[in-house]
């Protein structure tokens, strides 16, 4: 995550682009909280996208070792086979699953194995959140299962400015399953920040 997060500001101090609002959606919002913890005077605002600031509690790291020796027992089309419908809301499942298991398997094994391991070792950034003063958005998904309501507002109430924003009727993936109402959160929270300077 460290090399990643330098990677990014590589990218985005030769864009001249350092002084912006940075979404991260998932893995992207550890992404985010790592860069935020290095680089946070140089951001504009901050949001997590079905993420969080947290590390790994010691029981998702025993269930991330698990799938990492079922990924490597089974393979990585057996776990997404079993992985994809815990991403959306139930009623999305039927229009979604095809085109998300297409997008998924095309991942390569080691690459998913070397995120679960990335992921594992994280630590926990929430104390960069209340040391940064710019805005920072939480979106959730109503039926969200893989991040828990209660730390999301945790941790929005560690910080200076903060919205959460829930949506309602969607899982882990927003922005398939519900994007009209994802691009209203995100773009009231980019006029919010413009207002903030």
């Amino acid at each position: 995550m460290p090399e990643e997060a330098q990677r990014i500001h590589a990218l985005l101090t030769q864009e001249d682009a350092l002084h912006t609002t940075l979404f991260g959606h998932s893995m992207g919002g550890y992404l985010l909280a790592e860069y935020l913890a290095q680089y946070g005077d140089s951001m504009q605002a901050a949001a997590f996208i079905h993420s969080t600031a947290y590390g790994d509690t010691k029981t998702k790291k025993i269930n991330r070792q698990k799938t990492i020796d079922f990924i490597r027992k089974h393979g990585a089309n057996e776990f997404f086979r079993l992985f994809v419908p815990s991403l959306v809301a139930i009623e999305h499942l039927g229009t979604l699953r095809d085109s998300l298991t297409q997008m998924v398997t095309q991942t390569k094994t080691q690459s998913i194995l070397d995120g679960l391991q990335a992921m594992m070792q994280r630590p926990n950034h929430v104390p960069s959140l209340g040391k940064f003063e710019k805005p920072v958005l939480f979106l959730r998904g109503e039926q969200d299962k893989h991040y828990s309501p209660y730390d999301n507002y945790k941790e929005a109430s560690e910080c200076h400015i903060a919205q959460v924003s829930v949506i309602k009727s969607v899982g882990h993936l927003s922005m398939y399953e519900d994007a009209p109402a994802v691009l209203k959160v995100v773009n009231s929270f980019l006029q919010f920040v413009e207002q903030c300077k």
